[in-house]
């Protein structure tokens, strides 16, 4: 095994043992960031959550907005706010790890944030699929708050069809204005 994958190997078990939130730590020292004190994201953790959004939400249809032109970080800020503070401190440790990933990982070594597009896209074609549970779980995790901030923009449901009008399951007060 070359130095460069025993590196790779090493870390990943080393996060592993760590567990999330220690684990978190680690990164953001690997990084040579300042961790978070209280349950707010710092801005390097907001544009490693907005690169994420921009690769996971990428639409396949031009009808579809991108995730900067609906707002999609803003609600999923909005949402964190809503979160129980030990809530919001996994999600802090989850993007540290992703942030620090590719420095560990490769086969780029620098911080995700500082990939191109194409490269975020392929870092992250791997997770999903991961013969390590943690790694499927993680990515899920980003994954389903990345799209729980996206698909709650009003101006992504016309393009799948999605009339909030007449859907019977939404409340009457939630139909008006919209």
């Amino acid at each position: 095994m070359n130095l460069l994958k025993h590196f790779a190997a090493d870390s990943v078990r080393h996060v592993q043992a760590l567990g999330l939130l220690q684990g978190g730590r680690f990164a953001t020292r690997i990084l040579g960031e300042r961790h978070p004190s209280s349950g707010d994201l710092l801005p390097w953790q907001i544009r490693t959550l907005e690169s994420l959004q921009s690769v996971i939400c990428a639409g396949d249809s031009d009808d579809l907005p991108t995730p900067d032109e609906c707002g999609a970080l803003e609600a999923t800020l909005g949402f964190m706010r809503g979160m129980p503070t030990p809530t919001v401190e996994r999600m802090s440790a989850l993007l540290a790890l992703f942030e620090a990933a590719p420095l560990a990982m490769g086969p780029v070594r620098v911080r995700f944030s500082a990939l191109d597009p194409a490269q975020q896209n392929a870092f992250l074609e791997s997770w999903p699929d991961s013969r390590l549970p943690q790694q499927r779980a993680a990515f899920h995790a980003i994954k389903t708050m990345c799209m729980m901030g996206y698909w709650t923009r009003p101006s992504t449901w016309g393009p799948i069809g999605y009339d909030i009008k007449s859907n019977p399951g939404v409340p009457d007060h939630l139909r008006e204005g919209i």
